[in-house]
């Protein structure tokens, strides 16, 4: 018989694999689950300059080009 896992606590946030680069880098899922974390690459880029830490999403403003709305957009879609 296979043991059941109960899940008491879990909370979820979106971070940055390397927010101190000048290149794109990874957004992982990092989940906690009964105080134990589980990191998940989304397999999605951005610039750490474009994340908003607080909202864990990417800028989307009218201070930055087209294409990297657009970008940016795309990723907060996925």
């Amino acid at each position: 018989m296979k043991r059941q896992i109960f899940i008491t606590q879990m909370q979820c946030n979106f971070n940055l694999r390397q927010p101190k680069t000048n290149r794109p880098t990874n957004i992982y899922l990092v989940v906690y689950l009964n105080n134990k974390q589980v990191k998940l690459s989304t397999g999605v880029k951005v610039y750490p300059e474009h994340w908003n830490i607080r909202r864990q999403q990417a800028y989307v403003n009218a201070r930055l080009s087209k294409l990297d709305n657009n970008n940016n957009t795309i990723t907060n879609d996925r």
